[in-house]
């Protein structure tokens, strides 16, 4: 992806990475930010959780808003206003973006399991 000039200042495209190296990079973060809003399953949010790092969602896409909730490790926005100022939120305490860190990484880690991913996917075939 191309950078637009006006934003080099701010963004900073790091093309084509490793595991390690992404793995690495969530963790530096202060805040995964993930404004999509078409999500089944977002992988890279459970990346970034199990490094520690709290999220900021689109409130559009029902799937991540829902992890956002549950999890308590997650805050969304809707408008740029609110985007900015969950950001400040997260951005002015260290404490809040740890804490939510944590809850990141447990939530992961309890429901992301391979026999808890097995287990509700036998019960929701089974009706």
């Amino acid at each position: 992806m191309d950078v637009p000039p006006a934003l080099r200042d701010l963004v900073l495209d790091l093309g084509d990475v490793s595991t390690e190296e992404r793995h690495d990079a969530y963790a530096a973060a202060d805040v995964f930010v993930h404004p999509s809003l078409h999500e089944s399953f977002s992988i890279v949010l459970m990346e970034a959780w199990l490094q520690g790092t709290p999220a900021l969602v689109h409130s559009g896409c029902a799937v991540t808003r829902g992890f956002a909730e549950a999890s308590g490790a997650g805050l969304h926005f809707g408008s740029f206003g609110e985007f900015a100022a969950a950001l400040d939120t997260l951005l002015a305490s260290r404490e809040l973006r740890a804490a939510m860190g944590r809850r990141g990484r447990a939530f992961v880690r309890e429901t992301c399991r391979w026999d808890e991913v097995a287990r509700r996917t036998v019960a929701a075939v089974s009706g």
